[in-house]
């Protein structure tokens, strides 16, 4: 997930009295808008940083009208990804260039979903081939007339699967 904060629903088989927000462990994060009464209590996670998040509620922090504890809960876990795929445009091409087509070399900082041909950017200039996956894509680029050829990666073409997105990339020119 890429949700700030981490929405989180804690429900009791019973009423109980005596849970507090001091009663729940979390790994790589805190709690925040502890609430509820009953069976039912909600709180907000903000992970402390990307990777994963653990919630721990440990047996007998609180009681039914019985005064009976109850037991461990499942530990909860969830991974949290909050950092963008950075996107970078490079060629072993020097400007200025008489090679045609000329290839350039697109790299994201981690796997991404649904990048695909049309999603470069290219003045005097087009695509004639493209090939890759998950980070790594190889592209070849026609000019269409004399001049500089400019290539870049518009803001958000690309998202990894927590559905960040990416910033804009560099503009390559030659």
């Amino acid at each position: 997930t890429n949700s700030l904060p981490i929405p989180i629903e804690v429900s009791f088989s019973k009423d109980v009295t005596g849970f507090e927000q001091s009663d729940v462990s979390v790994g790589n994060g805190f709690i925040s808008s502890f609430s509820g009464s009953g069976s039912s209590y909600s709180f907000n996670i903000t992970p402390s940083n990307d990777g994963l998040v653990t919630i721990d509620i440990p047996e007998n922090i609180a009681q039914d009208d019985e005064g009976n504890g109850n037991l461990a809960a499942q530990q909860f876990s969830i991974t949290y990804d909050g950092t963008s795929p950075t996107v970078s445009i490079s060629s072993s091409e020097t400007s200025p260039t008489h090679s045609s087509p000329f290839d350039v070399t697109v790299i994201f900082t981690e796997p991404i979903l649904n990048f695909e041909q049309g999603d470069v950017g290219i003045v005097n200039g087009s695509v004639s081939a493209f090939s890759g996956a998950d980070s790594l894509y190889d592209i070849s680029i026609t000019p269409v007339g004399d001049g500089t050829v400019s290539i870049s990666i518009a803001e958000n073409i690309a998202y990894d699967q927590a559905g960040n997105g990416n910033p804009a990339s560099n503009i390559l020119e030659i």
